[in-house]
């Protein structure tokens, strides 16, 4: 870590001391928003493989060698950014990836408390994108398409809620823009009829979907903000052009964007289920 990089870390340190009280609160319960459920207890601010507030600095610091040369108003705010005073929100940052995460987490916890099943992670390929080209990515119609082909796919009355997000695929060379969701009410037959309107993604296998055994693991990673590929098991940073291209990408949108949902809509923060 350079001297600069060092200094920033040690006052964000020295700052948040001032703070401490703000991440001890309990998160608020999420309503559910149908008349005839009541909200369930929403889940503690931890969840396994839950990343420290230090690590998350930690992180937007090892960035920044590669950051600050190539895209330097993007580099400047991780480096300054504590998440408080004020927080820069760019989803390339693992500080307030971390923090924004709890909130919608928190309504997947809740819609899986008050709805029947049957309860399903689900993981949707969509698009393929090679390198230099994740600026074609758009989410808004991304979102739109996935829409169109669930309807097409019978999934009306289902409900699906969790994120968009992109991976790197070091061994294809490739980007995957996909969807990981939380599924409720979902037949295998309707499983079957979306994997053949998915089946222009790219990929062998478009949908992958898991009994939902363990909310607190599967729910936490339908809502991530990540800047590493996963060969295997390892997590490995990205290649500095890709880390490039992604931060450059995502500076274009909000946390909020990334946000799926169907079956259900976002209204002032929160998730309110179609009647």
């Amino acid at each position: 870590m350079g001297a600069s990089a060092l200094r920033h870390r040690l006052f964000r340190l020295r700052r948040r001391r001032l703070n401490l009280s703000q991440f001890h609160l309990s998160p608020a319960p999420v309503p559910p928003h149908a008349i005839s459920q009541s909200a369930a207890s929403a889940p503690i601010k931890d969840w396994p493989g839950r990343e420290t507030r230090d690590d998350a600095e930690r992180l937007n610091d090892e960035q920044l060698h590669v950051l600050l040369p190539a895209l330097p108003a993007i580099g400047r705010a991780l480096q300054k950014c504590d998440g408080l005073n004020p927080p820069c929100l760019l989803p390339i940052c693992a500080v307030c990836a971390r923090d924004y995460r709890v909130r919608p987490i928190a309504q997947l916890h809740a819609l899986a408390h008050a709805y029947p099943g049957p309860h399903e992670v689900a993981t949707l390929y969509l698009k393929l994108f090679p390198p230099g080209f994740l600026k074609d990515a758009d989410l808004r119609r991304a979102k739109e398409m996935l829409r169109k082909r669930l309807d097409c796919a019978g999934f009306t009355g289902a409900i699906l809620a969790g994120g968009i997000e992109v991976a790197w695929q070091e061994k294809h060379q490739r980007w995957l823009l996909h969807a990981q969701v939380l599924a409720i009410g979902v037949d295998a037959d309707t499983w079957e009829r979306l994997k053949a309107a998915l089946d222009d993604s790219g990929t062998d296998d478009p949908v992958r979907s898991v009994p939902l055994r363990d909310p607190d693991k599967q729910l936490s990673y339908c809502i991530k903000f990540v800047t590493y590929h996963q060969p295997g098991r390892r997590l490995v940073p990205l290649p500095a052009d890709r880390l490039v291209e992604l931060a450059e990408w995502c500076s274009q949108y909000r946390f909020a964007d990334f946000l799926f949902a169907y079956g259900a809509r976002r209204r002032g923060g929160q998730l309110a289920v179609d009647k």
